[in-house]
C-alpha cells in the first residue's frame, strides 16, 4: 500500500468520501478570471467538460470528484485546497 492509500478512509467510511469533495464555485470563478481564462479555456486545460466547469461555478458549494478538483487546480496553478469549500 502507498502512503496515499494509507491515508484514505477505511471500509466503514461512506464510498463517496473517497471520491468526492465540495468545491467553492465562487472561488473557482474568481481564480479563473484572475488568470484571464474563459470557462472553455479552463475546461480544455484541465481536461474536463465545459459543462462541468459551468456547473461548478454556478453553485456556491458543489460536489466535485477529487480527480476533477485536482485537474482544475493544476490548470489554475493553484493548490487543490485553494478551491475546496471551507466548512463553517
Amino acid at each position: 500500500m502507498t502512503a496515499m492509500q494509507d491515508s484514505l478512509p477505511g471500509p466503514s467510511a461512506r464510498p463517496c468520501d473517497r471520491r468526492s469533495t465540495v468545491i467553492d464555485g465562487q472561488r473557482l470563478r474568481s481564480l479563473r478570471r484572475e488568470r484571464g481564462l474563459s470557462q472553455e479555456a479552463l475546461a480544455t486545460l484541465a481536461g474536463v467538460s465545459l459543462t462541468a466547469v459551468a456547473r461548478l461555478e454556478r453553485q456556491s458549494r458543489s460536489n466535485c470528484r477529487i480527480r476533477t478538483l485536482v485537474r482544475l487546480a493544476a490548470a489554475l496553478n493553484e493548490d487543490p485546497f485553494g478551491v475546496v469549500a471551507r466548512v463553517s
